[in-house]
C-alpha cells in the first residue's frame, strides 16, 4: 500500500476563515472566493442559493428567507454543513470540465486556535 505522502497531490484546499482557495498542481490558484454560503430557510432542508463573491454581493440585501453564513468564524469550523456545501461549490468550478478519476486533495485549516500565554 502507498504511503499518504508518496504521492503528489492534484489539488490543495486552503479553507481559510476569510476565503477559501483551490490550488492545483500545474496551474496554481484557480478558485480565490470569500467563503461565504448564501442559503434559502424556506422548505424542510435550506438550500444553497449562492457562494463566494454572489454570496459577498448579497452580505445585508437579503430578505426575510435568505441567510448568509460564514462556515469559519476566527479560524474555526462553525457550521460543517455550510462547509460542506461550500466546498461543493468550489471543488467543480475548480476543476472545470476536466473531473476524470478521483482527486487526491490534501486541504488546510488553523489546527490551533487558543489563547497564547
Amino acid at each position: 500500500m502507498a504511503s499518504f505522502f508518496s504521492r503528489k497531490p492534484d489539488l490543495a484546499i486552503d479553507f481559510g476563515t476569510a476565503n477559501l482557495r483551490v490550488i492545483r498542481r500545474d496551474e496554481g490558484v484557480v478558485f480565490d472566493e470569500p467563503s461565504l454560503c448564501c442559503f434559502s430557510k424556506s422548505g424542510v432542508a435550506p438550500g444553497l442559493i449562492a457562494a463566494g463573491m454572489n454570496a459577498q454581493a448579497m452580505v445585508d440585501r437579503t430578505t426575510g428567507n435568505l441567510e448568509v453564513k460564514r462556515p469559519l468564524r476566527r479560524g474555526v469550523l462553525q457550521d460543517i454543513d455550510s462547509a460542506r456545501e461550500l466546498l461543493r461549490y468550489a471543488v467543480p468550478k475548480a476543476l472545470g470540465r476536466r473531473r476524470s478519476g478521483g482527486r487526491f486533495a490534501p486541504t488546510c485549516c488553523p489546527a490551533f486556535q487558543g489563547r497564547r500565554r
